[in-house]
């Protein structure tokens, strides 16, 4: 069974529960995808050049920092280093995932 779920609308909707709904990104995502007409490498180009955007939006971010505080990082709340780490777990079961599809896929070719 799929995460995601193309309905005969041609969105895209997330499967939690036995219940579809489509989230905030799922409708952003719906948005590139209509402007990209199946050209899955300008998706990822697009994807690409708004995480290279937010990268240097962090940077620049951290250059003011230090420069107001003296402080080459910044002091982060517990509530902030929890949903940090909340992110970056997502992020790496979603990496996990990946990599355990590639490896399932190559061992059944092989084979």
């Amino acid at each position: 069974m799929s995460l995601f779920s193309e309905a005969s609308d041609g969105i895209l909707y997330i499967c939690h529960g036995g219940l579809m709904k489509q989230t905030d990104t799922l409708k952003r995502l719906n948005a590139v995808m209509k402007d990209i007409n199946g050209d899955n490498t300008q998706i990822l180009r697009t994807m690409q050049d708004q995480i290279d955007y937010l990268q240097e939006k962090v940077g620049i971010l951290e250059e003011i920092i230090e420069v107001e505080t003296g402080k080459e990082r910044p002091e982060y709340s517990d509530e902030q280093k929890k949903r940090l780490a909340y992110r970056g777990r997502k992020l790496n079961d979603n990496v996990d995932a990946i990599h355990k599809y590639c490896h399932d896929r190559r061992n059944t070719i092989y084979q």
